[in-house]
């Protein structure tokens, strides 16, 4: 994907959204103040609400809690040292892709 002078630049991220393998998603508190980052949620679990392709993989960089559609799934804790024992196996899935 290029951009170019006078391009779209929501159109070009729903673009390279369309012909993304995988989405990871930062969750932070400036993550859910940024309109782009629910953008970019927002139209990549359009495709796949379920998350059955394993395509959305979602990151929790701070203690801001998870709301809305979000808390239906799993996420990798990034902020708390017990979770980066299980990323291993969260994250296997998501190899074959």
């Amino acid at each position: 994907m290029v951009l170019k002078p006078g391009d779209s630049i929501p159109a070009k991220i729903e673009e390279g959204l369309e012909h993304s393998r995988v989405l990871v998603l930062c969750m932070s508190a400036n993550a859910f103040g940024s309109d782009w980052a629910q953008l970019e949620a927002g139209t990549f679990r359009f495709r796949d609400p379920l998350n059955q392709e394993r395509r959305f993989i979602p990151l929790r960089l701070d203690d801001t809690p998870v709301k809305g559609s979000l808390t239906q799934f799993l996420y990798i804790n990034c902020f708390r040292r017990t979770a980066s024992r299980s990323m291993g196996s969260f994250l296997r899935p998501a190899a074959i892709l």
